[in-house]
């Protein structure tokens, strides 16, 4: 059986100052969807490590841990970023000559093209907007499941709310008008 040591070590950064292209969490675009920014990386605490079989007298494995705290050149807004390397997750296609390099990268709080934007609905009551938003960071969660629980819980409460509402001041048209409240 061979012996095995994990070696590792802080690395002296290199990058911070380093400017990168990242999606912000504040900045958007006329949709309403997030942009991606020039980002500052102001911190990085950087970790390599390997694994050295001390009877074979060679490195088997080895990797790199960057932890990052990036700022919005834009906005301002700072983010969390961990960028990883493994030798082992390297590949290179030799049919079609597509390559990784092994590097894999993590945002804190995750974000993607995708992601919707919080709309302000003044008009419903405090209990609904907590929903909605629940909803909305469901999605952006990707809790699909969650997510469809949650609008179901929002269309029902906002047609029950909005029947108490126009019954009240109009007998009639009340379901359109809820229709129309319930397209976002």
């Amino acid at each position: 059986m061979n012996e095995s040591v994990i070696r590792s070590g802080p690395i002296v950064s290199k990058n911070i100052g380093k400017i990168i292209k990242l999606l912000c969490t504040e900045c958007r675009d006329q949709r309403g969807k997030l942009r991606e920014t020039d980002h500052k990386i102001v911190f990085s605490h950087e970790k390599r490590w390997d694994l050295y079989f001390e009877k074979m007298d060679s490195v088997d494995f080895d990797g790199r841990d960057a932890f990052q705290i990036v700022e919005c050149m834009g906005c301002g807004a700072s983010s969390f970023r961990h960028e990883s390397y493994f030798s082992e997750d390297r590949y290179l296609d030799e049919n079609t000559g597509e390559s990784d390099n092994g590097i894999k990268s993590k945002l804190y709080p995750s974000r993607s093209s995708e992601f919707i934007a919080h709309k302000n609905f003044q008009h419903l009551s405090p209990m609904l907007r907590d929903i909605y938003r629940e909803v909305i960071d469901s999605y952006n969660g990707r809790s699909y499941m969650l997510c469809a629980v949650g609008l179901r819980a929002l269309v029902e409460g906002i047609c029950s709310w909005g029947e108490g509402r126009w019954k009240s001041r109009r007998p009639e048209g009340g379901e359109e008008e809820c229709r129309q409240m319930t397209t976002f």
